[in-house]
């Protein structure tokens, strides 16, 4: 999943610049590019380090699901340049064998099925509280 991130984010840079970045569209590389002017609740897509994205990403740049909601990115290697409004994705070399959205299915289940269970399940026993009390209160954390 790291491999896949880091390869989409290096798409995404080589894509993007602070000028076209006012561009809220899709790119060709298949990452939607998050507008500041929607709402940050349902936001998923790339959203770049800027203040733009509200202060607390005046410094971090980062992918966003939301909902449920995942995309892919086409990590297969392009060469081509920007024509009008189409971002296209510049990269010297494919990928073989990375699948950016099955890697970030996997990191889904990971981290709610595995670590946030964890943590809940130790909450529970550290404060007493009966086994599944937060699932049982606000559902399992994968559509919570």
């Amino acid at each position: 999943a790291f491999s896949s991130a880091r390869s989409a984010f290096h798409l995404v840079r080589e894509t993007l610049s602070e000028k076209s970045h006012t561009n809220y569209s899709k790119s060709t590389c298949g990452v939607p590019l998050i507008d500041p002017d929607t709402d940050s609740g349902s936001w998923t897509g790339y959203h770049n380090a800027s203040e733009i994205n509200g202060r607390y990403n005046q410094f971090r740049e980062g992918f966003v699901f939301s909902n449920g909601q995942l995309f892919d990115v086409n990590l297969e290697g392009h060469n081509e340049v920007r024509e009008g409004n189409e971002l296209e994705c510049i990269t010297e070399k494919s990928h073989p064998g990375i699948n950016f959205e099955e890697d970030m299915e996997e990191l889904f289940h990971l981290m709610h099925n595995v670590v946030a269970d964890g943590v809940l399940k130790a909450i529970e026993r550290r404060l007493s509280l009966p086994p599944l009390y937060f699932h049982d209160q606000l559902g399992p954390t994968k559509s919570s």
